[in-house]
This record gives C-alpha cells, structure tokens and sequence, in this order.
C-alpha cells in the first residue's frame, strides 16, 4: 500500500505527465518538428513507465509480501 506521501509524489508526477501529453498535443496542432515531439513523447513514456515501477514495487513490498506470510499464492 502506498503511503501517502508517496500518493502525493505520484500524483505530482502525473501532473506533469499530463502536462507533457498536452504539449505533444499541441506540438502536433502546431506542426512541430517531429523529432522535437517524438522527445516529449519518450520523456512522458519514461516517467509513466517509473509511476508504475514505483507502484509495483510498493505492491511486491506489502501485497506480495502479506500474501506469502499468510500462505496465499
């Protein structure tokens, strides 16, 4: 189970995830150099992709974890 500071560190990178998914919007109505989007697209993909590293491994650490001590698999 996740903390709530870590609720709240996650919850703020996804703030700014959404703001990268909105600049790719508008990138793209802007007509952009593609290169230039495809950057922000790999940052967003990056930083949605350690969001759900940090929830997995607060999953395995508490879920898991109780799940083995109690015989559960």
């Amino acid at each position: 189970m996740l903390s709530e500071d870590e609720k709240s560190k996650l919850a703020n990178r996804l703030r700014r995830i959404s703001g990268q998914v909105a600049a790719v919007h508008r990138m793209m109505d802007e007509d952009a150099y593609c290169v230039e989007i495809l950057t922000q697209i790999a940052a967003a993909n990056g930083a949605l992709g350690k969001v759900g590293q940090i929830i997995l491994e607060s999953h395995i650490k508490s879920c898991v974890a109780a799940a083995l001590e109690c015989g559960n698999s």
